[in-house]
């Protein structure tokens, strides 16, 4: 299992920028930079499945 996490670290790290840059968006990655501290803080807020979810109701 550790092998994969590596191996995926490796393929993100390689990746596009616009493919990183949706994965990040879908994984709810928010990344800030204090160029004061040159420190970048990074949190992981997912969104709730149901956030995403679309509801169409027929003609009633």
């Amino acid at each position: 299992m550790i092998e994969k996490v590596g191996d995926l670290v490796r393929l993100v790290g390689q990746a596009d920028p616009d493919d990183k840059a949706e994965l990040y968006t879908q994984l709810g990655l928010k990344l800030t930079y204090y160029p004061e501290k040159q420190y970048v803080g990074a949190r992981v807020e997912p969104e709730p499945p149901h956030v995403r979810a679309v509801c169409v109701r027929g003609g009633t």
